[in-house]
C-alpha cells in the first residue's frame, strides 16, 4: 500500500461522511434569501430619516450575510465536531444558531406588524375616548334638571310678588301696593329670572357641544381607518380632532353655570332680612330657604365624571408589537419557523444523521466512542446496508490490536490495514 492511500485511509477513518451537507447547504442559502427578503419589508417600518433604500439595503444584506454564515458554520463545521464530541461545539453552535435566529425574528416580526399595531392602538384609544365622552355626556345631560328648579324659583317668587303687591300676603300690612316687600320681592324675582336665562343658554351651548362632540368622535374614527394615510400623517390628523374634541368637552363643562346656581342657593337659604318689617322678613325667609334647599339638592345629585380623559398614546415601538403577538400569531409561527426553528431542525438533524453515518460503519467501536482517542480511531468502512449484508461477506473480520505506552492501537506482525 502506498503512502498516499495509508494517509488516505486513515484520513476517511477519523469522522464519518457528512451525506447531508449538500442539502445542508442548500436549505441553508435559501433560508439566508428568505430571511433577507423578509427583513427588508420589515426595516423600511423600523426606520425613518433620509436614505431609507440604502439602508435597508444594507440591514437587510448584513442580516441575511450573518444568517447564512452563522447557519452554514453551525451545520457544517460545528455539527460534525459534535458529534465527535470535540468540546463544546455542539453548545457554541445551537447558542449561535438561536442567537442569530432571535435577533433575526425580532426585527423582522416587529417591523412586519408595526403599522397594524399603530392602527390597533389607535382603535383602542378610540374605544377608550369614545367611552370617556359619553360619561361626559352623560354627566353633562344631568344639569338639564337644573332649569326646571330655577324656573319654579322663579314662578313662585313671582307670584309671591304680585299677591304681596294684590292684598300684602307677606307683610300683612295694608291692603297691597308697592313697598320694601314687594320690592325686595321684585328684586329676587329679577335676579332669578336672569339666572334661568343663562342656564337656558347653557342648555342650547350643551346641546350644541353634544352634536359636534359626535361629529368629531366619527372623524376621529374614520380618520383611524382611512388606509391612504402614512402613519405620521395619521398621528398629525388625529392630533387635531382631539385639539377639537377637548375643546368641545371644556365648552360642555362650561355650558351649565352651576357654580352661579350654588352661590345663589346659598343665598336663597341665608333668607333676607327688610328693615323694620320683622313679620315680612320671617316669612319671606321661609320662603327662600325652601326654594334655597331644593337647588341645592338638585346640584347635589349632579355627579361629575371621575375618569380622566384619555390621553393619546405614544408613537408604537418595537414592544408594543409584542403585546398583540397574539393577534398576529400566524406572523409571528411563520417568522420564527424561517429564523428559529428550521435553522435549529436542520442542525439537529444534520448532527444525528453523522451519529447514524458512524454507527452504521462500525457499532461496536461507536458504542465506545466516550474518550476522544477512542473515536477518533473509527473505521470508516464502505457504504453497506446493515439489514441485508452478511458481517463475513461484506466486512473484514476485526483485527485484533495490541495496545501500546501511548494509547494507540498497534498491528501484530504480518497484519494490515
Amino acid at each position: 500500500m502506498t503512502t498516499h492511500e495509508k494517509k488516505a485511509g486513515q484520513e476517511s477513518r477519523r469522522m464519518p461522511a457528512n451525506d447531508t451537507k449538500p442539502v445542508a447547504t442548500m436549505a441553508t442559502g435559501a433560508l439566508a434569501v428568505a430571511s433577507g427578503a423578509m427583513l427588508g419589508l420589515a426595516v423600511p417600518n423600523l426606520i425613518g430619516g433620509d436614505f431609507v433604500l440604502a439602508k435597508t439595503a444594507l440591514i437587510a444584506g448584513a442580516g441575511a450575510l450573518v444568517a447564512f454564515s452563522v447557519n452554514r458554520l453551525a451545520i457544517e463545521k460545528g455539527a460534525p465536531l459534535a458529534a465527535q464530541r470535540v468540546g463544546m461545539t455542539w453548545l457554541v453552535s445551537t447558542v449561535s444558531i438561536l442567537a442569530v435566529g432571535a435577533c433575526l425574528a425580532t426585527a423582522t416580526y416587529s417591523g412586519l406588524v408595526l403599522n397594524d399595531v399603530e392602527t390597533l392602538r389607535l382603535q383602542r384609544h378610540a374605544q377608550d375616548y369614545t367611552a370617556f365622552v359619553e360619561e361626559q355626556t352623560q354627566a353633562a345631560s344631568q344639569t338639564s334638571r337644573i332649569a326646571p328648579a330655577m324656573r319654579a324659583v322663579v314662578s313662585d317668587i313671582a307670584a309671591k310678588e304680585a299677591c304681596e303687591i294684590e292684598r300684602s300676603c307677606l307683610s300683612g300690612r295694608g291692603r297691597g301696593g308697592q313697598g320694601p316687600v314687594s320690592n325686595a320681592l321684585a328684586a329676587l324675582r329679577q335676579r332669578a329670572e336672569a339666572l334661568v336665562a343663562q342656564v337656558e343658554a347653557g342648555e342650547r351651548d350643551r346641546q350644541s357641544a353634544l352634536a359636534a362632540l359626535k361629529k368629531q368622535i366619527a372623524a376621529y374614527a374614520d380618520t383611524i381607518e382611512t388606509e391612504d394615510l402614512s402613519p405620521a400623517d395619521r398621528r398629525k390628523a388625529l392630533q387635531g380632532v382631539d385639539a377639537e374634541i377637548r375643546e368641545q368637552l371644556n365648552s360642555l363643562d362650561e355650558a351649565a353655570p352651576i357654580a352661579l346656581v350654588a352661590a345663589y342657593a346659598s343665598e336663597l337659604r341665608g333668607g333676607i332680612t327688610i328693615p323694620a318689617r320683622p313679620v315680612a322678613s320671617r316669612n319671606i325667609s321661609t320662603v327662600l330657604r325652601g326654594h334655597g334647599k331644593s337647588l341645592a339638592d338638585v346640584l347635589a345629585s349632579i355627579e361629575g365624571s371621575a375618569t380622566s380623559r384619555p390621553p393619546m398614546p405614544k408613537r408604537t415601538g418595537v414592544d408594543d408589537t409584542f403585546e398583540y403577538i397574539g393577534h398576529f400569531l400566524p406572523v409571528a409561527a411563520v417568522v420564527a419557523l424561517v429564523e428559529l426553528i428550521f435553522p435549529i431542525t436542520l442542525w439537529i438533524y444534520t448532527y444525528y444523521s453523522l451519529i447514524w453515518a458512524g454507527f452504521r460503519r462500525d457499532p461496536d467501536l461507536w458504542r465506545k466512542h466516550a474518550k476522544r482517542d477512542e473515536f477518533s480511531e473509527l473505521v470508516t468502512l464502505p457504504a453497506t446496508d446493515l439489514t441485508k449484508a452478511k458481517p463475513d461477506e461484506e466486512h473484514e473480520p476485526s483485527v485484533k490490536r495490541k495496545p501500546r505506552a501511548n494509547g494507540k492501537a498497534k498491528l501484530d506482525a504480518g497484519e494490515t490495514w
